[in-house]
């Protein structure tokens, strides 16, 4: 059951979803584009799901469309309110979003995929605080020298920076 509409050359069809969550009888919408499924659960949020591929610019333009056609198409106050803190969000840090999708860069720094650490060598001293809390030993160095962090090794767990007294650990 659902219906089916053309979106500026993108094949879209929307199918309302029912489903038990811990005995709780829920609605969610699913939403299919170009063989792209998009499961919209009001109580979570929207977030489109393209396991594989990079995210694109154009794919915020896509989400806001999205967005507007769930308000518009919903039948119940729920539906019609779950994409307002995408397109909220969207509308007033439209530069986060440009960020993480078109620049690969997270300027908040939190978002793991999207950060690296290192250790800046003027501000290092080579005192090993660093080295001896990473768990991965991802942090080489001699005592007294400058030390470095394998980022191939690296789980950006962050132990290093909160031990750091010199702030000789930089995130990217």
């Amino acid at each position: 059951m659902g219906f089916s509409w053309l979106v500026e050359g993108l094949k879209t069809r929307v199918e309302p979803l029912a489903f038990d969550s811990m005995g709780i009888r829920s609605m969610a919408t699913k939403v299919v584009i170009d063989e792209v499924a998009i499961t919209i659960d009001p109580s979570v949020s929207i977030a489109p799901r393209r396991y594989g591929l990079p995210p694109h610019p154009k794919e915020l333009r896509r989400l806001e469309e999205l967005g507007r056609l769930v308000k518009e198409c919903s039948l119940c106050g729920l539906g019609q309110t779950a994409p307002n803190p995408v397109l909220t969000t969207l509308k007033y840090f439209r530069g986060e979003y440009l960020a993480h999708v078109g620049e690969w860069r997270c300027p908040a720094k939190v978002c793991k995929e999207l950060i690296r650490y290192r250790i800046d060598p003027e501000k290092c001293v080579g005192c090993g605080a660093c080295k001896a809390v990473c768990p991965t030993g991802a942090i080489q160095g001699e005592r007294g020298e400058v030390h470095i962090i394998d980022l191939e090794k690296c789980v950006k767990c962050g132990s290093c920076k909160a031990v750091c007294q010199y702030g000789a650990v930089v995130v990217e």
